[in-house]
């Protein structure tokens, strides 16, 4: 499947680019639900991180940036029509995420972000509402957390990582960085996955079980 896929788009990341600065140079209005709703290539980014999630949505994303930097924005309509749907009980409890993220986010500074973020090209910056200065400032609203550990996890601990291939949250680098110092560590690593494994991947699901 990869094979044939590589064969049907074969550079995904430079059609990736071509889309995103089509929408930068000319933002459009895409017709979904009777409504008329602004696209720009922020929104183009962020949609793009969100389908790495999932393994189904890994799945569409070769042909979907493809057809976005021909110009042709209608396979962008359903998961748009999707994410309108979702009402605030479908929402993540974001208890787990504050509890991750804001001792990290206490180690650092918004000069400190900025200056990394401007290390990747922009159409790579995530600019999501849990990514960059706006993950900072969410941490900044819940007030003052204690600060992670600033060197890495060390032990012999058993541990097991499971890891999607086109994870784009905690990404397979991350997850052997993380490894390299524990010991008794194992990394599993599930082609053609995203972020979601425990709610993608029957392997996975057995595995944890």
């Amino acid at each position: 499947a990869d094979v044939v896929c590589h064969l049907a788009y074969p550079d995904v990341r430079s059609a990736y680019v071509t889309a995103f600065d089509r929408l930068k140079a000319a933002p459009v209005a895409l017709p979904i639900s009777g409504q008329s709703i602004p696209y720009n290539a922020q929104s183009f980014a962020d949609d793009v991180s969100q389908l790495l999630v999932t393994s189904s949505g890994v799945a569409t994303l070769p042909g979907l940036i493809y057809a976005v930097a021909a110009g042709h924005y209608e396979g962008l309509i359903p998961n748009i029509e999707q994410k309108l749907k979702i009402t605030p009980d479908q929402l993540p409890d974001l208890g787990l995420w504050y509890t991750m993220s804001c001792p990290e986010n206490a180690l650092t500074t918004p000069n400190k972000i900025a200056v990394a973020q401007e290390a990747y090209p922009e159409a790579f910056r995530q600019a999501g509402p849990f990514s960059g200065l706006n993950s900072y400032r969410l941490c900044q609203a819940v007030g003052d957390l204690p600060p992670a550990a600033p060197a890495p996890a060390v032990g012999t601990t058993p541990a097991l990582f499971l890891i999607g291939q086109f994870d784009p949250l905690t990404p397979p680098a991350w997850t052997q960085s993380a490894a390299s110092t524990l010991r008794n560590s194992f990394v599993e690593q599930f082609p053609g996955q995203g972020h979601a494994l425990a709610g993608n991947s029957p392997c996975a699901q057995t595995i944890m079980v």
